[in-house]
């Protein structure tokens, strides 16, 4: 299979909801209808739906302008931002921003995803304006470590709390016939445990200070085998009144992760 990138632009239909508490609780539980039945949202468009089927969840990059809060009513505009050859397949990125019932947005968020095996046909579009993903500074100190453990149920449990399913993180039978070894922890979890550790660390659970995070998966986590997980969290250098916090496993510096946070001095707790 092969996608052009021809489809850089595409617009989504929007999605309009309420708020829960649940969503409230995960990263990009708010965009996941969206992602879950994106067929339906791209409406007459004729991207091919099968080359979806073939999709891994890539990176993120979120930037926070307001709280969200259960009860909140959010409009979720949607577009494909870019389409990108990878090594090994295609790179997507879609974008969506939240609005309050005002209009005022809530937040943007950069959701790329890796489609295996699928060939891009062309040079690609649209990588030019994706926002910058955080990179591992090496050479700054470690200001501290934490382990956090993958047992074999971690995704199981993943699913049934975030009501965030794609059945590659729980049947090892669909796991493979997408050509991965086995079921892989989800792609928020890698990216929301750590940033618990973060929030509870560096903000004494202010989640209001939170301003962007940003991350790469690229590094596959099996439930059950990646038990003790080394992070290390180092401090680099960043334009304002922002810190950036990078975490990647110690045990596979090639491949782990790179997550970035950027935490403001002032908590927007207190905005409506």
């Amino acid at each position: 299979m092969e996608l052009s990138s021809k489809y850089v632009g595409t617009l989504l239909q929007d999605h309009r909801a309420l708020i829960t508490w649940r969503e409230t609780m995960n990263c990009v539980a708010a965009t996941r209808p969206v992602l879950a039945h994106i067929d339906h949202y791209l409406g007459e468009s004729d991207f091919l739906r099968e080359i979806l089927l073939t999709l891994i969840h890539y990176s993120e990059d979120i930037v926070l302008s307001r709280p969200v809060r259960p009860g909140d009513s959010r409009t979720i505009k949607g577009m494909v931002a870019a389409i990108l050859p990878h090594t090994a397949g295609t790179q997507i990125i879609i974008r969506f921003d939240a609005g309050n019932h005002r209009g005022v947005i809530v937040f943007t968020e950069h959701i790329g995803g890796l489609l295996r095996g699928v060939r891009c046909s062309d040079v690609g579009r649209g990588g030019n304006i994706l926002p910058r993903v955080a990179t591992s500074e090496t050479e700054k100190a470690s200001l501290w470590q934490t382990v956090i453990p993958v047992d074999r149920l971690r995704s199981f449990v993943d699913d049934g709390c975030t009501n965030i399913v794609f059945p590659i993180h729980t049947s090892k039978q669909i796991a493979c016939a997408a050509g991965l070894p086995d079921i892989i922890l989800q792609g928020t979890a890698t990216l929301a445990f750590p940033l618990r550790d973060i929030i509870n660390t560096e903000t004494q659970g202010d989640t209001g200070r939170l301003d962007t995070l940003t991350c790469r998966f690229s590094g596959m986590v099996s439930p059950g085998t990646d038990r003790d997980r080394r992070t290390t969290c180092r401090e680099a250098s960043a334009e304002g009144p922002h810190r950036a916090l990078f975490r990647s496993p110690e045990r596979c510096k090639k491949q782990g992760n790179q997550q970035g946070v950027y935490l403001s001095e002032k908590s927007m707790s207190e905005m409506a």
